[in-house]
């Protein structure tokens, strides 16, 4: 019964990661700890990370799971100023998805994508942690809890005597990449 409800509270948690991955904005950090102008922007780029995003339920627990680089910026504590730049690589995969670059020659998107890594070594960037009290605080947790605390009144799950803390406290953060060595 737990894993029936658990499945159900996973989809709308699924639903609410990628919506918020969608919506989300960030600021743009200069040298000198102020904001770059655009800012704040979207964190949505190609939909590589969107697309990452998937739950499994073991152990009576909710694991959620997106690519290693969306772990870090939703989950972790972010990157550092003057910290190692990123490897250029995975950046140049994801270049090549975005089709504002679709006409730049192979030697150009790896030029774009170590400029992007030494950029992101320099300024590093803030986490944009989904789940810290102030998350939980604000509205956009309220559609998240609004749709489990739907799923609590349901019949089959009212003998379970849990509520929406009980779920959040179920819930466990991993990359891609962290789930793989669970499963090894």
């Amino acid at each position: 019964m737990i894993e029936n409800l658990l499945n159900e509270v996973g989809v709308e948690l699924e639903k609410w990661v990628r919506d918020m991955l969608r919506s989300k904005k960030f600021e743009r950090r200069s040298k000198l700890g102020g904001t770059i102008n655009p800012s704040p922007r979207r964190l949505y780029g190609s939909g590589n990370l969107e697309r990452s995003v998937s739950v499994v339920i073991e152990d009576d627990e909710i694991l959620i799971s997106m690519n290693d680089y969306g772990a870090d910026i939703l989950f972790g504590e972010g990157r550092r100023a003057g910290a190692k730049p990123p490897p250029y690589r995975p950046i140049r995969e994801w270049v090549k998805t975005i089709p504002a670059f679709a006409g730049l020659t192979m030697t150009q998107m790896t030029g774009l994508s170590i400029a992007i890594a030494k950029n992101i070594g320099k300024r590093g960037y803030a986490a944009l942690d989904l789940f810290t009290q102030e998350s939980f605080e604000n509205e956009t947790f309220e559609v998240f809890e609004e749709a489990v605390d739907r799923i609590l009144q349901k019949e089959q799950y009212q003998d379970l005597g849990l509520d929406i803390d009980d779920i959040i406290d179920r819930i466990v953060l991993l990359s891609n990449n962290s789930l793989e060595i669970i499963y090894e």
